[in-house]
C-alpha cells in the first residue's frame, strides 16, 4: 500500500515542471526575449528559444519534484537553508521583473 502513495506521488508530480513552464510566462524574459530580438533579429531568437525551453523545463522539474519530495515551497527552502537575507533577496528577485 505504501508502494503505491509513492507511485501516484511520482505520476502526480510528473510533467508538472511543463505545465508551468508554458502557463506562467516571466514578464522578465518576455521583455528580455523581445530586446534581444530587436538587437540580433530572428536569426538568434528561434534558435535561442529552442535552446532554452529545455533548460526551463529541467528547473521547473526539478522545483516541483524538491517541493514534493521535501514537502516544502521553493521560498521555504531557500529561507530555512540560507537564511532571512537570501529568503528576501529570492522573493524580491521574483516579484520585481513580474511586477
Amino acid at each position: 500500500m505504501r508502494y503505491v502513495g509513492h507511485t501516484g506521488n511520482l505520476c502526480g508530480t510528473h510533467r508538472g515542471g511543463s505545465i508551468n513552464c508554458v502557463t506562467i510566462p516571466p514578464g522578465g524574459g518576455v521583455i528580455t526575449y523581445a530586446q534581444t530580438g530587436a538587437m540580433y533579429g530572428i536569426g538568434f531568437f528561434i534558435p535561442f528559444l529552442l535552446l532554452m525551453i529545455p533548460v526551463a523545463y529541467v528547473v521547473q522539474e526539478m522545483t516541483v519534484r524538491l517541493g514534493a519530495v521535501t514537502h516544502r515551497g521553493h521560498a521555504e527552502m531557500i529561507w530555512g537553508r540560507y537564511g532571512a537575507f537570501w529568503g528576501v533577496f529570492s522573493l524580491l528577485d521574483l516579484t520585481v521583473p513580474t511586477s
